[in-house]
């Protein structure tokens, strides 16, 4: 239907909002995140104590979405590459920077 069709009303893209480690996450329903988020809140201290990332160190994130790991392991480290195939879950990842 043409946007300028009498009655037409331009939907407003849908964005969930969630919390893990300490990032607040703006998500679209086309991206990836751990939807269980008391588990993952768990997988990410565990991820914490494993690594004992240190000041300075560098940190890959593979099958990343939309960060939920990388982005709250990153305070303090050097680099992050979080590598995503999805386009929607690298938009929204990249979209909470500012925020965060």
């Amino acid at each position: 239907m043409a946007a300028e069709a009498p009655g037409y009303v331009q939907p407003s893209p849908v964005q969930l909002h969630d919390d893990l480690g300490g990032v607040t996450f703006m998500l679209s329903p086309e991206s990836f995140f751990q939807v269980n988020t008391p588990q993952a809140e768990r997988m990410l201290d565990l991820i914490r104590q494993e690594l004992d990332l240190q000041p300075g160190e560098r940190l890959l994130d593979a099958y990343s979405g939309v960060g939920s790991f990388a982005l709250p392991l990153a305070h303090g480290l050097t680099e992050v590459v979080a590598v995503e195939e999805n386009p929607k879950a690298v938009a929204d990842g990249v979209s909470c920077l500012p925020y965060n």
